[in-house]
């Protein structure tokens, strides 16, 4: 018997609002035959672009968008998600990838 895995997929960002809603589309449209996407974290970095009301558009409860109020960087923002997911397993994504294959998560 396989084992179902729980899945958060992180993604850190700075000024990424273009790319950043497909990307997430394109998350919550996988196949997910074997596998749970439990959530989708995006943490803006104190970005200065309409990062955050693009993302508003998105109406998913799996959906989770943290904004910090002051530029920290990188490996802040990914420290930050990897301390606050409670899955098995964690995929971090940066924000200007573009994913076609609808069973990457699986």
């Amino acid at each position: 018997m396989k084992k179902t895995f729980t899945v958060s997929v992180v993604i850190p960002t700075y000024q990424g609002g273009d790319n950043l809603v497909r990307l997430v589309d394109a998350l919550l449209a996988q196949r997910l035959r074997r596998n749970l996407l439990a959530e989708i974290i995006v943490y803006s970095d104190a970005s200065p672009d309409d990062t955050e009301k693009k993302l508003a558009k998105i109406k998913s409860p799996r959906l989770k968008v943290v904004t910090a109020k002051k530029r920290r960087g990188f490996a802040y923002a990914v420290k930050y998600l990897l301390t606050h997911t409670r899955t098995d397993v964690v995929i971090i994504l940066n924000d200007d990838i573009l994913i076609r294959d609808k069973n990457f998560v699986d």
